[in-house]
């Protein structure tokens, strides 16, 4: 079987420190150790999230670029929409080719009225061909003052490229669910919420989330480090039987989705 990872990691363990500052690690090292992991489980290639907002600053961040586009990776950078400089830095992504940005609202504290900006920033990317991803896990104690779910909204009435609902909004997967089914442009990635929602009914709300928008804007995700890359793959793929999603559809979800989001990227 073949399989596209859309939401891996840099940092080599779970440590939100590394997340936001890529100078706290080695990550070329990170990033060999990511190529060596994928190709023992057979993956073939994957997207790589980067959610330093000062990656693009940092004096190293061009050669890790090529090291990344060496291989059969993609890589998601976060932009932060409130800064002065977030349209030139999504300009400097597209140049050094950049899939896509990313934003995180519980990382960025993004609130409400930060929304409008973020949808300009979103836009502006979608016009040099990136798409948008959005963090719409639900939890910690800001489940309810900071919401991707509330932020996927603002950019779907305007944004028309690729948005990825990342983790399908966990809790939230049915509101994704009704979100993406008045689109043609959102986009369910699997990461996180099967493995850490299996066991209870939001299981089944996912599942019925992913055959109600269909598998061909669903797609899997990892998480890694967060999330065992081998453990994710069986676990997604046992749930997928359990709700018997057909072989075609599990190809979909696991391959075909990432690979044609990769394919009309601009990068």
């Amino acid at each position: 079987m073949k399989i596209l990872d859309f939401n891996i990691h840099l940092p080599p363990h779970p440590n939100l420190l590394h997340e936001v500052n890529t100078t706290a690690y080695d990550t070329f090292s990170s990033l060999s150790n990511i190529k060596g992991m994928l190709s023992s489980l057979n993956v073939s290639g994957g997207n790589l999230m980067i959610l330093d907002t000062e990656f693009l600053t940092r004096g190293f961040s061009e050669q890790l670029l090529q090291d990344i586009k060496a291989t059969n990776l993609k890589c998601t950078v976060m932009i932060d929409p409130r800064h002065a400089d977030a349209f030139d830095l999504v300009d400097k992504a597209a140049s050094l080719g950049i899939s896509g940005i990313k934003f995180h609202p519980y990382l960025l504290n993004l609130a409400d009225h930060d929304f409008l900006r973020a949808v300009a920033v979103a836009n502006h990317a979608g016009k040099l061909g990136l798409w948008t991803a959005v963090c719409c896990s639900y939890g910690t104690l800001k489940m309810y003052a900071v919401s991707g779910v509330r932020l996927l909204i603002a950019l779907a009435e305007v944004i028309k490229t690729p948005i990825i609902a990342l983790h399908t909004g966990g809790k939230l997967a049915l509101d994704v669910m009704v979100i993406a089914l008045d689109t043609s442009n959102v986009f369910l990635d699997t990461s996180f919420s099967i493995p850490y929602w299996i066991g209870s009914s939001v299981e089944q709300d996912i599942a019925f989330a992913i055959r109600k928008v269909g598998a061909k804007r669903c797609l899997f995700g990892s998480d890694h480090p967060y999330m065992d890359l081998s453990n994710s793959i069986q676990q997604t793929l046992d749930f997928l039987k359990k709700y018997q999603f057909s072989d075609m559809e599990i190809e979909q979800i696991f391959y075909k989705t990432t690979e044609e989001l990769f394919y009309n990227c601009h990068n």
